[in-house]
């Protein structure tokens, strides 16, 4: 091998280790904010735990809920009128001047 060639290749090698050796530290330094990123997810999963157990808690103590103060709504049928024109008049129906029947 001559001379040249083996000066090319010291020098590439060289590059080449130079090269893993930055790319290392890089590595290594991106390891260490992930550990913090890890520690920060720790915290506040921890947080939100305790806050759904608080959620928890709080259901178990909720009072049951009251009954209806009112009965269902009333539903009021309206049917068509008789074939002779007048309306249709029922017990406890209304008549045209607001009154009730007696």
């Amino acid at each position: 091998m001559k001379r040249r060639h083996a000066l090319l290749t010291s020098l590439l090698l060289g590059l080449a280790v130079v090269a893993g050796a930055l790319a290392l530290t890089r590595t290594m330094a991106l390891g260490q904010h992930a550990s913090a990123g890890d520690a920060q997810i720790a915290r506040r999963a921890a947080q939100l735990d305790r806050a759904e157990a608080q959620v928890r808690r709080l259901r178990a103590e909720r009072l049951p809920a009251a009954p209806a103060a009112q009965s269902a709504p009333r539903v009021v049928v309206v049917r068509a009128s008789q074939s002779h024109g007048e309306p249709y008049e029922h017990e406890g129906d209304e008549h045209e001047d607001g009154g009730h029947d007696d």
